[in-house]
This record gives C-alpha cells, structure tokens and sequence, in this order.
C-alpha cells in the first residue's frame, strides 16, 4: 500500500529548505541539512520532491518573482511620480507599505532571491534588480550628470544589499520594518538631493 503524502510534513521541508537556502545559497544547501533541519530522513525529502532544483522551484516560482517585480516597480513608480521625492504623497506612502509588508512577509524568499540564486534560473536576478533601479531613477532625472549611471548602480547594489542584511538580522517583524524604513528614509534623501540637482 503507497505511502499518503502529508502536507504537514511538506511543509515543513519547505519551511527548512527556504531557511536554509537563505541563508548558505542554493550551492551551499545539502538535502541532508534541509531533511534534519525539516526533521526528516533525507529519503524522505524525495518522496515529496524530485530533487534539490525542484525543491528550489517550489519555493522561488515564477509568479513570487513576478510578484516581486509588480510590487517593487509599483513603489518605485510612486516615487518617480513626485516633484519631490523628500514629500512622499498618500500614494507613495501606501506603495512603501505594500512593499515593506512584502518584503516582511517573504523574508527569506527575497534574501534568496536578492543574494543567493548562484547556479539556478534566477541566479542574475540581483543584477536585474539594481540595472532596472538604475534606469528608473535615470528616467526620472532628465538633467542627471554624467557620472549618475556609475553613482546610481553603486547605490542601488548597496541598496540590495543592505535590504538582505536587513531581512537577515531579525525574525521580529517590527524590527525588520523599523530598519528598511529608517535605511528607506536615509535613501530617499539621497536620491531627492540627486532629483533636484542642476548643473552651475
């Protein structure tokens, strides 16, 4: 008689899996550490999955990374909306919070996303993420000089990384979203400085 697969059991290999891949990269996420840290046999693992790749995807699929993408660009188009990003309207304010209770709510997924998808699908997606920051915030400031492109993808990759270090300090809710709006604050100025630039 065939084993019943339990959705307890699955999920709790995908709680551990998405903890530990966050956390060591999918290179550095053995089966045997995801089935002790899920507290199951390894063999158990590939009952409920085909393998490590198949068990990344389950984790990181297509539609998380297109909802990624929709939520981030909606805040960023909120921003690029103001005449000055220092005054945020109601709008941009709800954009923060929808991407803020985003980032929150799929801590490590994003970590993972952001950090650590050397070797899978999703491996230049940090890249993409800094490149369509950059040519955001390029469209958005007409008389940029020429040294923006160079700035601005250092200040976005710093961003990226920064958000990650955020995300990976505290599992406390509040303290995550306390950290990204004081960081958030910190670079909006920064970027309101550069929107309102005019070469003398």
């Amino acid at each position: 008689m065939p084993q019943v697969l339990k959705s307890e059991v699955r999920d709790a290999i995908l709680v551990a899996a998405t903890a530990r891949f966050a956390r060591h990269g999918f290179h550095g996420a053995s089966m045997a550490d995801i089935a002790r840290d899920a507290g199951v046999s390894a063999g158990n693992v590939y009952r409920y999955f085909g393998g490590k790749q198949d068990l990344f995807a389950q984790i990181l699929p297509d539609a998380f990374v297109a909802s990624f993408d929709e939520v981030l660009g909606r805040r960023v188009d909120a921003l690029a909306a103001l005449d000055d990003m220092a005054v945020l309207d109601a709008e941009a304010r709800a954009r923060q919070a929808e991407f803020l209770a985003f980032l929150v709510a799929h801590r490590h997924q994003v970590v993972l996303l952001l950090d650590r998808c050397e070797g899978t699908v999703h491996e230049d997606f940090g890249r993409r993420f800094v490149e369509g920051l950059v040519q955001r915030a390029l469209a958005a400031m007409p008389d940029a000089s020429p040294h923006a492109t160079f700035v601005l993808t250092r200040v976005f990759d710093g961003a990226r990384q920064t958000i990650v270090a955020i995300l990976e300090t505290s599992d406390d809710p509040a303290q995550v979203a306390g950290a990204l709006a004081e960081f958030w604050r910190f670079q909006i100025g920064g970027l309101a400085a550069l929107q309102s630039r005019r070469d003398r």
